[in-house]
């Protein structure tokens, strides 16, 4: 899997189609000031990159059908992830303060798991969408296998998108270039290359008719 192609094409995707990846980061940012409707968005977001990377036609509408449709499943993955984001927040805070050198490891040790949940979430839609099963299990058990697939790929990707998220988190001008859809696009065009490139069960053979 080659990052420099995947980050190619989607920086080609959004300057096709600058106007819609503005359009679609700014709803999904203002759902997040709402809270209620964030997770559902951030499912209608990647829905919306998952027709990007294979060229399919989409228009805004999606978004909202996606948003509707997602509210459950949307959270019974945002809350399990607010909770740890949230430990990992309190961990980082109290380990960063602390100075002990005995500490150091844990903050190593945090980061690690940090960068992990990173990994597997910014794979778990575009994997959601692709697979025909829409199983929680399912879908964590592809990102695993991906990132055990590609691991130098899947933490270089990962370390890149946590940059340029907290960038765009500092500064407006990236949000409002469509930097969240951009995001979702690169994870998905990951999860396309890699998915196209594995070996098919071939279909089984038809009985013959007496």
């Amino acid at each position: 899997m080659n990052l420099w192609h995947i980050f190619k094409r989607s920086i080609g995707l959004w300057w096709d189609n600058w106007i819609g990846f503005l359009l679609c980061s700014l709803i999904w940012l203002f759902c997040q000031f709402l809270v209620i409707p964030a997770p559902p968005a951030t499912v209608a977001l990647y829905a919306i990159a998952e027709k990007i990377v294979n060229n399919d036609p989409w228009d805004i509408r999606l978004f909202w059908q996606t948003l509707r449709k997602s509210f459950r499943v949307a959270w019974q993955w945002a809350l399990p992830n607010g909770f740890l984001l949230l430990v990992l927040y309190l961990n980082f805070l109290f380990f960063n303060r602390a100075s002990s050198e005995n500490l150091s490891y844990w903050r190593v040790a945090w980061f690690i798991i940090g960068l992990f949940w990173v990994m597997v979430n910014m794979l778990y839609w575009p994997f959601w969408h692709i697979q025909q099963q829409k199983k929680m299990s399912k879908t964590y058990a592809n990102c695993l296998r991906f990132i055990s697939k590609h691991r130098w790929q899947s933490i270089f990707m990962a370390v890149i998108l946590t940059l340029i998220g907290l960038l765009a988190l500092a500064i407006v001008a990236p949000l409002a270039l469509g930097v969240a859809l951009w995001l979702a696009v690169v994870a998905s065009e990951a999860v396309r290359i890699s998915f196209n490139a594995a070996p098919k069960k071939p279909l089984p053979a038809s009985e013959p008719t007496p």
